[in-house]
């Protein structure tokens, strides 16, 4: 008997990265969305860069601009992505209750990353996206760097019953699960 595992991980070149960030930039600005004069293709001998050059420059790049060409980046990376079957069906009988003291982790399957705008912060995860609202950016940056842990460890700028609840619908999705407790066997 043979048994054969392949795993790869997605990487992304900054080629890659550079082409989103002049996509996002082109949206602003309408000099990268005119034609080239045709002299500037034809030979950079003679000074006729300059037109580039100052298209460039006006460009006006800012963080603004990284951080929508990364989220984009990150959405085309999590898009693309499918969830293996890690969840076993002993933990998708596992009906207990999420409490304040109960210990979750991420999926091993699972990977996340947020994005921050004007309305508010998105937690992506593979298969799932979740929106919260401005004042939560504490709660949506704690489960994205922690690995496990529970209600009652997050950041208490909103109320325990709230917390319960927003791990109780990530665990739901799948992103996390339960950890059984010492010396617990799961149902």
């Amino acid at each position: 008997m043979s048994l054969h595992f392949t795993a790869s991980l997605n990487t992304v070149r900054w080629a890659a990265f550079l082409k989103e960030l002049v996509q996002v930039i082109a949206e602003d600005v309408i000099d990268l969305r005119t034609s080239i004069p045709p002299r500037v293709l034809k030979t950079s001998r003679d000074g006729n860069v300059r037109p580039l050059l100052d298209v460039i420059e006006r460009m006006g790049v800012n963080e603004a601009y990284f951080q929508r060409a990364i989220a984009r980046v990150q959405d085309s990376i999590l898009t693309g992505m499918q969830r293996l079957p890690l969840r076993t069906l002993a933990d998708a009988r596992d009906s207990r209750v999420i409490e304040k003291n109960t210990r979750v982790s991420r999926a091993a399957d699972q990977v996340c990353c947020i994005q921050v705008n004007d309305r508010g912060v998105t937690l992506r995860g593979i298969g799932f996206c979740v929106q919260f609202s401005p004042r939560m950016l504490q709660i949506a940056k704690f489960i994205s760097v922690h690995d496990e842990f529970s209600p009652a460890e997050m950041p208490d700028c909103i109320p325990i019953d709230d917390r319960i609840r927003i791990v109780s619908e990530l665990r739901e999705n799948g992103f996390l699960v339960r950890c059984a407790a010492e010396g617990e066997n799961r149902p």
